[in-house]
């Protein structure tokens, strides 16, 4: 759920830092532990009488390390995982397109989203299918025998490589064989409501690179619909990336508006405002115009959130809440007030990567949530009982009290 936290890149002599003069790292300890680790390696090396592989023997004892510290959201990557938490980031991943859940009636891996323009929509799988076989042939096996983790790892696979699995759809089997493709995660999603045509409903599930184009096409789309009013979902949604809540925000916001404050070790500070901003490269989706700061501004807006709101989800809710600017409707949010960097090991000729909690970061009223969360405006509104077990992502509008009490909010 944390796996992904607002994160800044640093790179390049930042790391320097992190090293003494004596080339041993720069933190309390009785012992020349890097010279210690050498020794050990070397002793190893030399009388053990098992061969060890050097890359593997690295990678668990910088995990190991990490572990150690004490900083719950801190990670060492290898190669190939740093690769992948940076292509999630940029909203890019190789697959057939599907949003997924894990499913008990059928046992089996739901499918709740296929992303449009993927091989899974061109194939024909639709969202509410449940993938209950995968592979074919005498490759084949039931999620039910294999379990949901495992079988979602052997749904990946490199781009060009054919994904077979079997859905169940209304009592029937259908299988579908389908290469994997570079897609487009779709971290938004818009619908109109059930119960009041005037009323948007955006989910918003994770804050990635992409997600503010995502999220300006979703509002144009609803408001072209006649939507005046706005449900933003951000339940379950762990948070993401700095710049990309920055420029989401700023469709609310005036310009100059303070949006955060991130306070480091060293007590140095570094605020981010809704400003106009034109990035290249990577980061160009999260650029805003000047036109569009405050885009979205005048709309009547809840935001509905659960313990399992998160990090920069929980700073798109605070924001608004602080410039008064929406109704927070739900439950406290996770509290995790504290920003990660990401550093990338190749600058110094290392593979893989590390993260980090690098600071605190408090929203416009200067309060720090972290490990407090963030409250709704009103009372506490669980799911109800008879349907708290239930996949949040499966639950109707009608079953979902929790969206049926952020509708109410926004047309009293």
């Amino acid at each position: 759920m944390l796996a992904v936290s607002i994160l800044g890149f640093a790179l390049g002599a930042a790391f320097m830092g992190i090293f003494a003069d004596d080339g041993t790292l720069g933190v309390d300890g009785t012992e020349d532990y890097s010279g210690k680790i050498g020794i050990v390696d070397t002793i190893f090396s030399e009388y053990a009488l098992y061969d060890t592989n050097g890359d593997l023997l690295l990678d668990s004892m910088l995990k190991a390390y990490v572990a150690a510290t004490g900083d719950q959201y801190a990670a060492y990557y290898t190669a190939e995982e740093f690769a992948e938490i940076i292509a999630q980031n940029s909203g890019e991943l190789v697959g057939v397109g599907i949003t997924v859940v894990e499913s008990l009636d059928p046992v089996g891996i739901a499918i709740v989203g296929v992303m449009p323009g993927s091989p899974a929509e061109a194939a024909g799988v639709l969202p509410g299918d449940v993938i209950v076989v995968i592979g074919s042939g005498e490759n084949a096996f039931s999620v039910a025998d294999r379990g949901y983790e495992a079988a979602l790892i052997s749904l990946r696979g490199e781009e060009g490589s054919i994904a077979s699995f079997t859905v169940q759809r209304e009592g029937a089997q259908i299988s579908f064989s389908i290469a994997r493709a570079l897609v487009e995660n779709v971290s938004v999603t818009g619908r109109v409501s059930e119960s009041d045509a005037t009323v948007g409903i955006v989910s918003i599930s994770q804050f990635m690179i992409n997600t503010p184009v995502q999220f300006e096409a979703e509002m144009d789309d609803l408001i072209a619909k006649g939507c005046t009013r706005f449900v933003f979902d951000v339940r379950n949604n762990p948070g993401g990336d700095l710049k990309s809540i920055v420029a989401v925000l700023s469709y609310f916001l005036n310009e100059d508006d303070l949006i955060v404050t991130t306070v480091y070790k060293d007590g140095t500070t570094e605020s981010e405002y809704a400003s106009p901003v034109d990035y290249k490269g990577d980061y160009e989706a999260c650029s805003i115009a000047k036109e569009d700061i405050g885009k979205y501004r005048n709309y009547q807006k809840a935001v509905l959130i659960n313990g399992n709101t998160a990090s920069a989800a929980e700073l798109f809710t605070a924001v608004l809440r602080d410039y008064e600017l929406a109704t927070i409707v739900g439950t406290t949010t996770y509290g995790k007030g504290v920003l990660q960097s990401i550093f990338d090991l190749s600058s110094f000729g290392y593979s893989g990567g590390i993260k980090l909690t690098t600071g605190y970061y408090n929203p416009p009223s200067g309060e720090n949530y972290d490990g407090k969360g963030v409250a709704p405006s009103g009372a506490q509104t669980p799911l109800d009982d008879a349907v708290k077990n239930k996949n949040l992502y499966l639950l109707t509008e009608q079953e979902d009290n929790q969206l049926r009490a952020a509708i109410a909010a926004v047309t009293q």
